[in-house]
């Protein structure tokens, strides 16, 4: 073969080679944009519960501050209402997690602490009351919802190291 042939054919040869290679580092250029981009939002899921974590916290703490306050009316009323909307802003923020969520386990955790949570606002009313009713006796008032709060903060931390979990995963095998 004469060297007029084989040098444009070592040139196409190699100009195929390179022009693979390019498309091969494309593909895992993009591939890794993808799991990047899938770990970031994840791990903005996890954030998103330990802010839904901070936020139900909250809302047992001003439950504490109306046992601790509540023989004054008017501290009373603001930290019962401040426990309300502290409640509906566990509600609103979970929503809008578990719409960002795809279906899964880590939804079903939420869908979960969501009936827990909405069991917890019933029986905290009711212990609001039997505190109303022993004249503003804190024990009272305690001993009615001891405990409630324990299942739905678990059912959170356990979504949250959940959605962890399966994040470091996907960025291993990436």
């Amino acid at each position: 073969m004469k060297l007029s042939r084989k040098l444009p054919l070592c040139f196409a040869a190699v100009a195929l080679v390179v022009a693979c290679a390019g498309f091969f580092g494309l593909s895992e250029l993009n591939r890794s944009l993808g799991t990047y981009g899938g770990a970031v939002t994840s791990y903005g899921h996890a954030e998103d519960v330990e802010t839904l974590l901070s936020t139900f916290k909250t809302q047992i703490q001003e439950w504490k501050n109306v046992l601790l306050r509540g023989k004054d009316e008017s501290e009373r009323a603001k930290y019962w209402q401040a426990f309300q909307d502290s409640e509906r802003g566990v509600a609103e923020q979970l929503v809008k997690l578990s719409a960002a969520l795809a279906p899964g386990e880590d939804r079903a955790l939420l869908e979960q602490f969501g009936r827990a949570h909405a069991q917890m606002g019933q029986d905290f009313r009711k212990g609001y009351a039997q505190f109303v009713a022993a004249g503003f006796d804190p024990a009272a008032g305690d001993a009615a919802v001891k405990g409630k709060d324990r299942a739905p903060s678990e059912l959170l931390v356990q979504a949250r190291e959940q959605i962890v979990a399966a994040t470091e995963r996907r960025v291993e095998e990436a």
